[in-house]
């Protein structure tokens, strides 16, 4: 019993001896701050500097094509296509992204602008991630409907066709990033037509 006694003396003490050598850390929940009270209990404040926000890329040049009429008209007329959603939505009335889902009708698979309650109609463009253009398309009643025009991101244009009620139609052209054209294929609502 002794040797037992012993032993967990021992141990206590050892456990207690280890954990003095720590300097304890307390966060503070409200700002979660940490504050460390050092040795002395003295407390030093630290708070992490701010990341500066990086500065704005400049966005790249619009493609030439753009630039000249009719297009550049187009593209000034044009929505962003963030500006757009499926279905249509009510002032004040939050929406159930379940129900989007769930949702079926002549609507639910239509573009939508803001709180409208028709179907978009009118030019959309689309910016990729550096900024540049990226694609420049016609809708009408909540479709793609019209000329579609797509860009690579150094400017060449990647592919030309025309949308009917959402489906490609007649024949699509496409070039490479070096505005070589590669191919040409043509669709019947939506399907590819051998030729």
């Amino acid at each position: 019993m002794k040797r037992f006694s012993l032993l967990l003396f021992s141990s206590l003490a050892w456990f207690a001896l280890a954990g003095c050598g720590d300097d304890p850390v307390i966060v503070d929940p409200g700002g979660g701050k940490k504050t460390d009270l050092g040795l002395a209990g003295t407390p030093d404040v630290t708070t992490p500097e701010p990341e500066p926000e990086p500065e704005p890329k400049p966005r790249p040049p619009l493609p030439e094509l753009v630039l000249e009429p009719p297009y550049s008209g187009y593209l000034k007329e044009a929505v962003d296509y963030e500006e757009l959603h499926f279905g249509k939505r009510q002032e004040n009335k939050p929406v159930d992204p379940l129900a989007l889902v769930l949702a079926s009708g002549e609507d639910a698979s239509l573009y939508f602008r803001g709180f409208e309650q028709v179907p978009f109609t009118g030019w959309v463009k689309v910016w990729n991630e550096d900024g540049g253009l990226e694609e420049l398309t016609y809708f009408k009643k909540g479709q793609e409907d019209g000329l579609c025009l797509l860009w690579h991101d150094n400017g060449f244009l990647h592919q030309q066709g025309y949308f009917t009620d959402g489906s490609e139609e007649g024949e699509w052209v496409f070039w490479d990033r070096d505005g070589n054209e590669t191919k040409r294929e043509t669709y019947d609502k939506g399907i590819r037509v051998e030729e």
